[in-house]
């Protein structure tokens, strides 16, 4: 090997070092997009968990309101 081959492998060694320098952050870059992406998939996952336990709760308090509407006016019709 002469010294021209030898700079040429250094050279092809620094090449190589710096892309897989800048393919690592290209996909640190991506991992980090998705994650986020993750992340307010999750979260609005959990709004709607939590909107469609709310519309629960209220349909649970109506029914109940109406049951005891029902028996108040049973109640009343059996005292007249």
């Amino acid at each position: 090997m002469n010294k021209n081959d030898i700079f040429s492998l250094q050279e092809l060694k620094i090449r190589l070092e710096r892309e897989k320098e800048t393919s690592f952050k290209e996909l640190q870059k991506q991992s980090i997009e998705y994650q986020k992406k993750l992340q307010e998939q999750l979260q609005e996952s959990v709004q709607k968990v939590n909107s469609c336990d709310k519309i629960r709760f209220y349909s649970s308090l109506v029914h109940k309101q109406n049951q005891f509407e029902c028996l108040y006016h049973s109640s009343i019709l059996t005292l007249v």
